[in-house]
């Protein structure tokens, strides 16, 4: 059955307020257990999974409320995208997008507290497991819906090549999903391997240079010499 505009609407705020709720919750849990935290609460692990910056309760509850922000700034951004009309192409890719880095950050928010309640020993490899291990799996599934992307200016492989042209927008979105997969492939292995001193140069530079082959490849593309 296809769905009216009016209902589409009505389901997608349903959705979204339900993740606000779970943020605002999230919140909440944050706030009631503030008062039997230490002073002071780890905020800053290195890629050896050592702690290496702390703050005060106040700092981190600030921290936690990063959820609920996110989900209304990710409300706000297709209504004033230029080319907010497109998002209706690629709608359940987007709320994917939304529910799972919503979903990534109200559990990386309780991190502060695992340490804290000696949960998690400081030295072990399981913030590094974890944030790489999240946000490689989230790039391996962005990455095989990345040719569904319309042109916009707010989500995707946005060169000004892409944004000019439709066909250069569609292969650069493709080649984006590429290079997304190898970039979560290796943050994946990355923390598996737990190699601490090679974290920062390996993922980076996948990141890097993934960032510059898609410019490059968009621009070849637009140029016509990529056919």
């Amino acid at each position: 059955m296809t769905q009216t505009p009016g209902t589409k609407k009505k389901l997608d705020n349903r959705y979204l307020i339900g993740l606000a709720i779970a943020s605002a919750v999230n919140f909440a849990a944050h706030v009631a257990i503030s008062p039997f935290m230490p002073d002071q609460l780890p905020i800053h692990w290195n890629a050896a999974g050592q702690i290496d910056g702390y703050g005060s309760k106040l700092a981190v509850l600030l921290l936690d409320l990063l959820p609920l922000v996110m989900v209304l700034l990710f409300r706000v951004v297709p209504s004033i995208d230029p080319k907010r009309d497109n998002y209706e192409k690629f709608w359940r890719v987007w709320k994917g997008f939304v529910v799972g880095m919503t979903i990534f950050f109200i559990a990386l928010s309780w991190t502060s507290e695992l340490y804290a309640f000696n949960l998690v020993t400081e030295g072990s490899n399981f913030i590094t497991i974890f944030v790489l291990g999240g946000l490689g799996l989230l790039f391996i599934i962005l990455g095989n819906y990345m040719p569904c992307v319309r042109q916009n200016y707010t989500f995707g492989a946005k060169t000004p090549w892409a944004l000019d042209d439709e066909r250069t927008w569609q292969r650069t979105q493709r080649m984006c999903g590429i290079v997304f997969i190898i970039i979560g492939i290796t943050m994946i292995l990355m923390g598996m391997l737990g190699a601490s001193s090679q974290i920062p140069f390996v993922v980076g530079g996948s990141v890097i240079g993934g960032t510059v082959w898609i410019y490059v490849y968009s621009y070849l593309v637009f140029r016509g010499t990529l056919r």
